[in-house]
């Protein structure tokens, strides 16, 4: 076996070394492309040394040639590494030519173009603005002196356009209360039924024969009556926001309202006269004779040579005040309100009823009484419907309130008028026809059932 020298045994072990090198550097990619100024050296390096190896002396030339061309091949693995492997520096951070390039292409696509005149142009808008549309209903309500009215536009995205709740879904300044009352102690039973066909929020017991539906619908009204008159029950739908003392005034009738009779019917029954004038009375409270002054005449005639005397008699004996009507006429006092005592019926009985219950004001008709006995006439003008909403009105205007302050109560058809000229109705043992027009109806309940509305 041939010996090596030992320039020729250095030779071989750097060409171990070298492929040993070339090899690991393969296998470590990401090392080398972090120190590519390390690796850059290398080369040189290697070929100081080579150059002073050339300057050995010439022993075992085979062996020198082999280890020459062994670390030559050496050398040119590693460039070919270190050119793989190494990636240029730009600025701070190395990028290769790829990477230079898509960026150079991504910064050219946000570059805004130039028009001429080096003028910007104005971007596109992403999408389109969405149409207008006009609410047919807008001009309604857009009053204007001497302009006429434009259509308002809606704009924005329809989807997210809010639908407005409706006014009895309650976003609305007005909220509806029920009020139902009963003569006995009104029973739980009725709470959730009463409820839930009102559309309410919520029960509240008032006292033992009344309780309040907050937040009711008027519209459900046509269920609420239908069972209320099953239950013999009263109700009434008011606003929740109206107090007791925000009106000024309590209108109300005579005859078969603050008191239980029909005067003229009980005087007739002195002269043996009643059945023939309660028919008449009958009609003209139906609202079957719309003459109430046909109807009064007709009726006063059938008296004429009746003793004075029975008139007293009639007030002292029959007259008998409503239910609940004292215990009303306290409470309202006590709340502010002025009362105002206007009948068809005669001053005879209107006067006294005024003195007795503390009334402010009264006004009706007045019968001729000639040496003791009726003459069968009225003196004056008729207190018929047209007189007594004037009556409403006129004593409102004294007052200095709006007529709207008003609550008025009746029972026949004589009444509507000043029941519609008032602020609040109520139709106390009503005519048909009355009920269906008045803002509340006590069928069972006494007067005093307005101070639980309240």
């Amino acid at each position: 076996m041939a010996t090596l020298g030992p320039a020729q045994r250095a030779d071989c072990e750097r060409g171990i070394s070298n492929a040993v090198g070339s090899r690991a550097e393969s296998r470590e990619p990401r090392a080398e492309s972090r120190e590519p100024r390390a690796e850059s050296r290398k080369p040189k390096a290697e070929s100081r040394e080579l150059s002073a190896d050339s300057r050995v002396p010439n022993t075992g030339a085979s062996a020198s040639a082999s280890a020459s061309a062994s670390a030559s091949a050496s050398a040119s693995a590693d460039a070919d590494a270190d050119a793989k492997y190494r990636v240029p520096k730009t600025g701070h951070r190395a990028s290769s030519a790829a990477q230079r390039a898509t960026r150079k292409r991504k910064t050219n696509r946000r570059k805004p173009k130039i028009a001429v005149g080096n003028a910007r142009r104005p971007r596109a808008p992403s999408r389109p603005p969405p149409p207008e549309r006009t609410s047919p209903m807008s001009s309604a309500w857009r009053p204007s002196a001497g302009v006429p009215p434009q259509p308002a536009t809606i704009t924005g995205s329809p989807h997210r356009l809010r639908r407005r709740r409706h006014p009895l879904h309650r976003d609305t300044s007005m909220t509806t209360n029920l009020v139902v009352q009963s003569t006995a102690p009104l029973s739980d039973a009725h709470h959730k039924p009463l409820a839930a066909l009102a559309h309410g929020a919520r029960v509240v017991a008032l006292d033992a024969q009344s309780i309040r539906i907050e937040r009711a619908n008027p519209a459900q009204r046509a269920d609420i009556d239908a069972y209320c008159g099953t239950h013999a029950l009263d109700y009434a739908f008011v606003d929740a926001a109206r107090k007791l003392a925000d009106f000024g005034l309590v209108a109300m009738d005579m005859d078969s309202t603050l008191i239980t009779i029909e005067c003229i019917d009980e005087i007739a029954d002195f002269c043996g006269l009643k059945a023939e004038v309660s028919a008449i009375t009958e009609a003209a409270m139906r609202g079957e004779i719309k003459d109430f002054n046909e109807s009064l005449t007709r009726r006063v005639a059938l008296l004429a040579g009746l003793e004075a005397s029975a008139l007293e008699r009639v007030y002292e004996e029959r007259l008998r005040l409503s239910p609940g009507a004292e215990s009303m006429l306290a409470g309202v006092k006590a709340a502010g309100l002025k009362t105002l005592l206007v009948s068809g019926g005669f001053t005879f009985f209107t006067e006294r009823l005024k003195a007795r219950l503390g009334l402010d004001f009264a006004h009706s008709n007045t019968l001729e009484i000639v040496d003791g006995k009726l003459t069968g006439k009225v003196v004056g003008e008729i207190v018929n419907a047209d007189v007594k909403a004037r009556a409403v009105r006129e004593t409102c205007a004294a007052l200095g309130i709006e007529p709207a302050r008003a609550i008025v109560i009746g029972d026949g058809s004589n009444d509507l008028k000043m029941m519609a000229a008032g602020g609040f109705s109520i139709a106390f043992r009503a005519k048909p026809i009355v009920r269906s027009a008045a803002s509340a109806a006590f069928d069972h309940v006494g007067l005093d059932g307005l101070l639980r509305l309240f």
